[in-house]
């Protein structure tokens, strides 16, 4: 049978663990696994907000509206809205810098190794921001902004992430920071590192009001990215695919995949899904910035 003072000591013992039990849940040490414990969230996690947009969880806990702001490119005084998805911020419309310049349909059989690297209407290091516009219509750029040649929207650089052609404090995306705006958008880690159409809708969610498989659809242009079926300007020389499918580029390089290619994206009208693919830096896309 155990002493008194051994019953006491253990009933003591017993009281000061309770009691520092309760300081600890008082005081949230036990609940400190998240900034924000109601929400089962961190500060700057990704998250859905009230209009259904992809943003981010600020310092006080809520799951901030996109602000909506202009970017005036002060180089020529045009206006690009844009939107901040997966807590980064994108220009929502097509840049649409430079000069234009013609392109013509030029035998493919006369190139080199890397397709389209000796046609005689590409751009060229000349320090002129150089495009071309849908059909060799300027109207067209006006409409659906510059495509530009890989290497003239790099600025003639090969560096992931540079700024290129972009205005001061923004930068050509890199291929992942597209896949960290798809995985905002709600695919999966894992098909954002595939090839080909990947995920489930949120080429919709990019693309602009009335150029989804189902257009009406509350999903489609959701994301506030105004995503355009621009076309391309093709390393032949030929434009193609305006109104079918928009293509966009990335600062990375297919390493690995093509010894020319670079990782791109498009979207088509007829898909709800976004194409992950490489093409060669002679084909002419379009351009979207990313703020540093």
């Amino acid at each position: 049978m155990k002493s008194l003072k051994a019953i006491i000591g253990s009933l003591y013992t017993a009281i000061v663990l309770a009691g520092l039990f309760t300081m600890l849940v008082g005081s949230g040490a036990c609940n400190d696994k998240y900034d924000c414990p109601d929400l089962k969230a961190n500060v700057g996690d990704v998250c859905t907000n009230a209009s259904g947009q992809s943003s981010v969880i600020d310092e006080n806990c809520i799951c901030k509206e996109n602000e909506s702001e202009i970017l005036v490119d002060t180089r020529d005084g045009q206006t690009y809205p844009t939107v901040v998805i997966g807590g980064k911020r994108w220009m929502a419309k097509n840049l649409n810098i430079g000069t234009m310049i013609a392109s013509d349909y030029v035998d493919p059989m006369n190139f080199n190794n890397c397709p389209g690297d000796l046609n005689p209407t590409n751009p060229t290091n000349n320090l002129i921001l150089e495009k071309y516009c849908y059909d060799n219509n300027p109207a067209n750029c006006d409409l659906y902004g510059g495509l530009y040649a890989w290497d003239e929207m790099m600025g003639y650089t090969t560096t992931p992430g540079a700024q290129g052609i972009c205005p001061d404090g923004w930068h050509i995306p890199t291929d992942q920071e597209w896949k960290d705006l798809e995985v905002a958008l709600g695919m999966t880690a894992y098909a954002a590192g595939q090839t080909g159409y990947r995920g489930t809708n949120e080429g919709d969610k990019l693309k602009t009001a009335g150029n989804c498989t189902t257009p009406g659809d509350i999903i489609c242009g959701s994301a506030d990215f105004n995503a355009l079926i621009a076309g391309a300007r093709f390393y032949d020389g030929t434009f193609g695919t305006i109104n079918d499918i928009g293509w966009f580029w990335s600062s990375s390089e297919a390493t690995g995949f093509s010894d020319c290619g670079v990782w791109d994206r498009d979207v088509s009208r007829n898909g709800a899904k976004i194409s992950r693919s490489w093409y060669g830096k002679a084909d002419a896309f379009s351009c979207r910035c990313v703020e540093d």
